[in-house]
């Protein structure tokens, strides 16, 4: 019953986090289109550490389809009306979705690492070294994000250079900062884990045990 409730919490709980985040945008940027500052801390802030930060490893995989989402549009008239709202709300809904399954499967693959197993456990050895090495690289470069966020918001000085909030930018370097370090240990440690385990599974066939 618990693991059922946690695999129906934690999902809705990011689907309400992102909701709220997306719902300031529209709410808040007029507000403050005279206040840069201000809307970096209410507006910016909120989006870059729910939706990149605290989702990162989702926002790595998905960049590939906004990209490509984007550049199909550039290439068709501008809708409006109805049209805009339709194709917005289709887009928003595929985000809360997919936010949704991620978070869905982050609970249940968590439970089932507690017994040594795995949702996403490959057959072929190849391919699961290089589900391994993806998800090693995706926790680095989580870490390196945490590092190059940090280093651009305090040591070349963007609070003082653009009049930025300074509560809101030690808010984004450090939740924002814990969000990334806990995604980059935990990938690279599972990924790590299952090279070791398909290493360990060779040595085994090689040396005849079964």
């Amino acid at each position: 019953m618990t693991k059922t409730r946690l695999r129906v919490i934690v999902p809705l709980l990011q689907v309400l986090l992102l909701i709220l985040a997306f719902s300031l945008d529209p709410l808040l940027s007029r507000r403050y289109v005279m206040r840069p500052d201000l809307e970096f801390a209410y507006v910016v802030t909120p989006l870059r550490i729910v939706v990149m930060k605290l989702n990162f490893p989702l926002a790595i995989l998905g960049l590939p389809v906004v990209y490509l989402t984007r550049l199909a549009f550039l290439h068709v008239s501008s809708p409006t009306g109805a049209l805009r709202s339709v194709i917005q709300g289709v887009y928003d809904l595929a985000i809360l979705t997919s936010t949704a399954a991620f978070w869905c499967f982050v609970v249940v693959e968590f439970e089932m690492r507690k017994h040594n197993a795995s949702c996403i456990r490959l057959s072929a050895r190849n391919a699961e070294r290089l589900k391994a090495i993806v998800m090693i690289l995706i926790g680095a470069s989580a870490a390196v994000y945490a590092l190059w966020d940090g280093h651009r918001l305090f040591a070349l000085d963007q609070v003082n250079r653009h009049h930025l909030f300074w509560r809101a930018v030690v808010a984004d370097a450090l939740i924002g900062g814990l969000f990334l370090v806990g995604w980059a240990a935990a990938l690279i440690a599972i990924g790590v884990q299952d090279i070791a385990t398909v290493s360990g599974s060779r040595t085994r066939l090689d040396s005849g045990e079964v």
